[in-house]
């Protein structure tokens, strides 16, 4: 696919601002749902303003000026915009993956900000964003873990570049690490081998360094014969289920899992036990890729046919993705199993969550965006009067952690796996 094939996409908006807003929302205070169209109060951040974007910019019309590139790659690429526009207009738009193929096509002309460009050339070296390659692993050291290299595993983990170069992700690795072994898991991790999903080149606009940093993965996922994938990192888990299918790189051969699903399933099956008690308010936040972007994308070869030449259909049937298939259940049953918390939802939620702004490279080239964004979702927090919210991913934890503290919050942030270790209880 290229920008030239979302042309027609394109030119079905009919500019109704949806994409901006919560599919009905509970109240007018939080009712946006785009991030950077929040922030810069500016159209063509939102997901509308960028197809137009897109669109001139394909046509030679606009030329890639500094401020439209940011408009572009200041978006962290969420998806929300996506399922409030099939909300209303089905999949006749679809502006996630014009931005997709309007990345790709500034990427191609050498119009990415320095910030994310030199982020992906360290992909291309490391196999990361950040950090060497050859302290992958340093996390693991005494932990005698199977190499997934060299033995056969049951359950390949993957633990995904932020925590595995952040040692303050560290004692929750190991926790994950101790909760399988507990359960009697067998499991092995690729070490230093592990590569960055490419997820983020893709998201980026990088196909090619996506491509091979894909296959490299899913060849050591053959390699291993694996029955399970099984991710840490809640932007590899969306990566392996919605980029992948989109490279035609197969994981076929093994069943995807998150943490929070593949723990969950344990306790149910009794292979786990946990004896948990805390207490607090605490609301959990939907994570964008462990959300509506985790869900499995299904390619389509197929070609939209103009009827009555006036309306296009599609010539075989084509599966649409709206979000509403993530992965929500299985971390609130988690914290629904410890005793004493009193759980509350967030206005925004499930595949309508308002997204961090913390990750695809915003943080670390748009920080402001970052911040403003974490911190409305932190107002949502006190909202309701939670005391922790809690996330599923360690980007996000990570950015509305630094968002409280630069804020003074009286909301604490909590990485959903912390809490639990920190819920059990001695002889449990």
């Amino acid at each position: 696919m290229s920008l030239e094939d979302r042309i027609h996409n394109i030119e079905q908006c009919n500019r109704c601002s949806q994409c901006k807003f919560v599919h009905m929302p509970k109240s007018q205070e939080f009712s946006s749902i785009c991030p950077s169209k929040y922030q810069s109060r500016f159209h063509a951040s939102s997901a509308g303003g960028q197809v137009i974007s897109a669109y001139g910019y394909h046509h030679k019309l606009i030329e890639a000026s500094p401020k439209m590139i940011d408009s572009v790659f200041a978006c962290s690429m969420c998806g929300a915009c996506e399922t409030m526009c099939k909300s209303h207009m089905g999949d006749n738009v679809e502006p996630f993956d014009t931005i997709l193929e309007f990345r790709a096509q500034l990427a191609e002309d050498g119009k990415v900000p320095e910030t994310l460009s030199n982020m992906v050339k360290h992909l291309e070296q490391e196999g990361a964003p950040h950090g060497k390659r050859d302290e992958r692993s340093r996390w693991a050291e005494g932990l005698d873990i199977k190499d997934a290299r060299k033995e056969t595993v049951d359950v390949l983990l993957h633990i995904g570049s932020g925590q595995a170069y952040s040692e303050k992700q560290w004692d929750n690795l190991r926790f994950i690490v101790k909760l399988l072994k507990s359960a009697k898991v067998d499991f092995g991790i690729a070490y230093d081998s592990e590569s960055d999903s490419g997820g983020l080149a893709y998201e980026i606009g990088y196909r090619s360094v996506a491509d091979k940093l894909a296959q490299e993965w899913a060849d050591l996922v053959q390699k291993s014969q694996a029955k399970t994938l099984l991710a840490i990192s809640a932007e590899a888990y969306s990566a392996f289920k919605n980029v992948y299918p989109r490279l035609n790189k197969t994981l076929s051969s093994v069943r995807v899992l998150h943490t929070t699903e593949y723990f969950e399933e344990l306790l149910q099956q009794g292979k786990l036990s946990l004896g948990m008690k805390n207490t607090g308010k605490v609301a959990y936040h939907d994570s964008c890729r462990l959300g509506r972007r985790s869900e499995e994308y299904t390619p389509w070869n197929g070609e939209y046919i103009r009827v009555l030449n006036t309306m296009a259909v599609t010539d075989t049937p084509r599966k649409v993705n709206y979000g509403n298939d993530g992965n929500y259940d299985a971390p609130r049953q988690l914290l629904s199993r410890v005793d004493g918390l009193d759980m509350v939802e967030l206005e925004r939620t499930r595949q309508y969550s308002f997204c961090c702004g913390g990750c695809t490279g915003v943080k670390e080239t748009y920080p402001e965006m970052a911040d403003g964004a974490a911190q409305e979702l932190l107002r949502e927090a006190e909202s309701v009067g939670a005391e922790v919210l809690v996330s599923g991913s360690s980007c996000c934890q990570a950015n509305m952690a630094a968002a409280a503290k630069r804020s003074n919050s009286s909301v604490k942030v909590a990485y959903l796996f912390d809490l639990l270790a920190d819920s059990i209880q001695e002889g449990a």
